[in-house]
């Protein structure tokens, strides 16, 4: 399923419609301000973040379902709020900040990028799940999950800096 996907996303994206998206990406960051010199020197988890400067999201849609703390990542929301203006509809987050102790995190021999602020699954599926997809590579995620099946679809995005970026997965 995710080869077809990735197989027909390399086939539509012709380098008229790449140069297109690019214009579409320029005009929709010059709609929201560049990150500042002091939002890009915060602390990577932040639990004081100016979420006005974010339209489309509140700090309540990123809430640990653990533990209620949010600490997120300004750069992170900011390319994420890029991404929600290009694709021109809500999205819904289905899940964002996660604490170390959150059931998912502990499972992992390392806590994940949720525990980090830097990553959001937002439940999408069919033509709006290719759609965010496709802008996700464009916006420049650096990880992407893709669970397209069952219950509960959606897409990962994450801005991970580091191998093993960048990569996509299906769950």
């Amino acid at each position: 399923m995710l080869s077809q996907l990735l197989s027909k996303l390399s086939q539509t994206i012709s380098p008229t419609k790449s140069e297109q998206t690019s214009s579409e990406l320029s005009q929709s960051s010059a709609s929201l301000p560049a990150p500042s010199p002091e939002l890009l020197s915060k602390p990577r988890l932040t639990t004081s973040m100016d979420w006005s400067l974010y339209p489309n999201f509140s700090e309540d849609e990123f809430k640990c379902k653990h533990c209620g703390k949010v600490q997120m990542n300004p750069t992170f929301i900011h390319r994420l709020q890029t991404l929600r203006n290009l694709y021109g509809k809500p999205m819904l987050i289905t899940s964002g900040y996660r604490c170390p102790q959150h059931p998912v995190e502990a499972k992992k021999a390392t806590p994940g990028v949720h525990s980090l602020g830097l990553a959001a699954d937002i439940g999408v599926n069919g033509s709006d799940a290719y759609k965010i997809l496709r802008l996700s590579f464009d916006v420049g995620f650096t990880g992407i999950g893709v669970n397209q099946r069952g219950q509960g679809r959606f897409i990962h995005v994450d801005s991970l800096d580091a191998p093993p970026r960048p990569n996509i997965w299906s769950y």
